[in-house]
């Protein structure tokens, strides 16, 4: 599991070389997190978040914390992913995988 620079990843996604989708979502109440099937999502595109209005339906929400806290790290995963750890959230990004018309 090799480590990535968390600023690294962040200039990817703002270059919008990348997509994600949360893995997994916890807070202190399981039954809440259970009922939203723990915050996992599909592919999508990244917003970065400030504050809680700055959330984007259909869309991969990242806090802007996630890369700037001392907390937290990213890490390459056997499939090519890579997954960001803070607090709670779990998220996983990928290249945006460009589609041919043949």
């Amino acid at each position: 599991m090799a480590t990535v620079n968390r600023s690294w990843l962040r200039r990817q996604i703002e270059a919008g070389k990348m997509e994600g989708k949360v893995t997994l979502s916890l807070t202190d109440d399981y039954a809440f997190d259970n009922s939203i099937n723990f915050g996992r999502t599909a592919w999508l595109p990244v917003n970065f978040v400030s504050c809680g209005s700055d959330f984007r339906p259909d869309h991969c929400n990242v806090w802007e914390m996630d890369f700037t806290s001392k907390h937290g790290r990213a890490w390459h995963n056997d499939d090519g992913t890579i997954t960001l750890h803070y607090a709670g959230d779990y998220t996983a990004f990928r290249p945006i995988q460009e589609t041919t018309t043949t």
